[in-house]
């Protein structure tokens, strides 16, 4: 399916970014069959089991495209980086740069485990650790 809304967002980007964005849908959309495309708050978002996986943006600072994952509080990656946010992680792409395909396909899978489970912190090493309510007490 195709959303006018978010052609209409890759379109106001400016390249790379446009084509990072382009791709990284793409790619999204191929690693599960139960993915589903939605515009949420103006933004591409991936959903998962009816509910919010995973969305696209680009940075207001440097302009780099960024996935979003609604769960990531509870995924343990050193690829992605949660600054302020209190539920959420992100992965930052550099357009400029070869896409991190590697580290990409470890998150995307972890999201998909948490989402999945909901059970624990999720780790690119393991399936499932601690209970949820262990995350407030993680550190780092």
């Amino acid at each position: 399916m195709d959303f006018p809304a978010v052609a209409a967002y890759f379109h106001k980007q400016e390249e790379p970014a446009r084509s990072t964005l382009v791709w990284l849908r793409a790619h999204i959309k191929a690693q599960h069959p139960e993915l589903t495309e939605a515009v949420r708050y103006g933004m591409p978002f991936f959903d998962l089991d009816g509910k919010m996986f995973c969305y696209l943006w680009c940075s207001s600072t440097k302009g780099e495209p960024y996935i979003g994952f609604v769960d990531g509080a509870i995924i343990d990656h050193p690829a992605l980086v949660q600054g302020d946010r209190k539920r959420m992680k992100v992965f930052m792409v550099d357009p400029t740069k070869d896409a991190p395909v590697r580290s990409l396909n470890e998150v995307l899978a972890c999201a998909i485990k948490v989402r999945r489970n909901k059970a624990g912190v999720v780790t690119r090493k393991s399936s499932v650790v601690g209970k949820r309510a262990d995350r407030t007490r993680r550190t780092g």
